[in-house]
């Protein structure tokens, strides 16, 4: 049975992005508001970028518009005898929207076209790239 863990979310930044690293990579944390309508409330999403995008990201203050696409990660974890988890998307591609100069850390920044993080996926399974169809 095929299956599709994909998150497609458009939305303002609801914090100004987290840099950090992790070893020898850099991840942005941040999380997205989405409004689900006029008067409706808002659900809000954690959200994580690896390199190489996170110092893009990070000029964004929050306010700023962007959509992001990615799958949705449980991250789990136990402290003090208590199991915790929280959701999270792992950001493959974003785009910044609407810009507004004043939630840009710097002069105007161009939009940008979504761009893939991950790589090609028969490449990740080491399948030949000359299919025969």
């Amino acid at each position: 049975m095929p299956y599709s863990n994909e998150n497609k979310r458009t939305g303002y930044l609801g914090r100004d992005a987290e840099i950090k690293k992790a070893g020898t990579l850099t991840v942005a944390e941040f999380s997205v508001a989405v409004k689900r309508g006029k008067d409706k409330d808002t659900d809000w999403f954690d959200v994580v970028l690896w390199d190489p995008w996170p110092e893009q990201i990070a000029k964004l203050k929050k306010g700023a518009c962007v959509h992001v696409t990615g799958p949705m990660y449980i991250d789990k974890w136990e402290k003090d005898g208590v199991k915790y988890s929280k959701p999270k998307i792992h950001c493959r591609q974003y785009a910044m929207l609407f810009i507004d100069t004043s939630r840009v850390e710097t002069s105007p920044v161009e939009a940008q076209p979504a761009q893939a993080v991950e790589t090609n996926l028969a490449e990740r399974l080491g399948a030949p790239n000359d299919f025969p169809f």
